[in-house]
């Protein structure tokens, strides 16, 4: 398993750095960011998505945020993707679940994009070729099929089945 870094230096003023790591543990975490980017282009604006305003690459914006620059924006996907695959790896461990890493890093993704893996699993009761079978359901936003959210849960579930 190969283990990503990604650090950024901020600079505040003209003299004091600091630097944040992030670790993103996947079997290819480059593709995994890859892959999420690839459904989540970059926005620097703050945009409506559907039940939350958004920015960068699909993350939810803070309080007063109005723009994030691409750096700011990639390193902020890494922090989020990391809290939804610790988030993915807590629900796996709590309901026995035993996913490889490709099935953890598609469920990352759902799970950055949805929020949550409750419906998807059925709280932890679904098994595995159920849980593939339901991911193509999670299209719609708004009330309405989205043409993106039907290609992104294609992708999720051939990656998860890998």
């Amino acid at each position: 398993m190969r283990l990503l870094l990604i650090a950024l230096t901020l600079t505040f003023g003209s003299c004091l750095h600091n630097t944040i790591e992030i670790s993103l543990k996947s079997t290819d975490p480059i593709e995994l960011v890859e892959f999420v980017k690839d459904f989540e282009s970059y926005k620097p604006n703050r945009y409506w998505d559907y039940q939350q305003w958004s920015i960068g690459y699909g993350c939810k914006a803070k309080k007063g945020e109005r723009t994030i620059s691409l750096s700011n924006a990639k390193l902020r996907l890494g922090v989020e993707l990391e809290k939804s695959r610790q988030e993915v790896i807590t629900f796996r461990n709590k309901h026995g679940y035993e996913w490889a890493p490709n099935q953890i890093d598609a469920l990352t993704s759902f799970h950055f994009n949805i929020g949550t893996l409750r419906g998807l699993t059925n709280n932890g009761k679904r098994d595995d070729a159920e849980i593939a079978a339901m991911l193509p359901q999670y299209r719609k936003a708004g009330g309405e099929d989205v043409r993106g959210l039907v290609k992104r849960r294609k992708a999720e579930r051939e990656y998860f089945q890998r």
